[in-house]
């Protein structure tokens, strides 16, 4: 809060008259960011009508949005900051994984995805899939790497043969900064 106070320039005490503590602060600083991404897949979904295409752009914003990201930080949140980690474990169990299904029924009606695939189930590996990611240890430069190689496996593996040549012929920007 000493950190906070001096950058904003201005007393603890003035902080303190805002907000009730650390954990509201984290609370409150979480919630605003699982906003804006929520308002970005809003805003991607209701623009892009391509499934590949929304997988890519959400994929882009997610790229930009976690660039500086410690993994260690959604550790930290589930020890220390329930409240907040809570507003996680919703925006991910219920936004993200209906988006992800929406997506790919989508998909599979206009014969981008394969036909055999069970949504349900592939939005739930996909959500696995990111949970493992993100509670790995590791050096956060390696967080958007291992996020590109879990889109590029995601979507090979739902793609049909439509799919893989409308990815071989529309090649994606993965993971890198325009």
């Amino acid at each position: 809060m000493d950190d906070i106070a001096k950058q904003l320039s201005v007393s603890k005490k003035t902080i303190y008259g805002c907000i009730k503590d650390k954990k509201e602060l984290v609370y409150l600083t979480f919630s605003k960011h699982v906003l804006e991404h929520k308002k970005d897949a809003e805003r991607i979904f209701s623009e892009v009508d391509h499934p590949i295409e929304q997988m890519n752009a959400i994929f882009q914003a997610l790229y930009r949005r976690v660039d500086n990201v410690n993994p260690c930080l959604f550790y930290d949140l589930k020890k220390s900051h329930p409240r907040a980690f809570k507003v996680f474990m919703s925006f991910r169990e219920d936004f993200i994984r209906e988006k992800i299904l929406k997506n790919i029924n989508n998909g599979v009606s206009l014969g981008l995805y394969r036909s055999d695939l069970n949504p349900e189930l592939i939005a739930d590996f996909y959500i696995s899939l990111i949970d493992y990611i993100l509670s790995e240890n590791r050096k956060e430069k390696e967080l958007n790497k291992r996020q590109f190689e879990l889109f590029k496996y995601h979507l090979r593996g739902i793609a049909s043969m439509r799919g893989i040549e409308y990815l071989e012929n529309h090649p994606i920007n993965y993971g890198e900064k325009e």
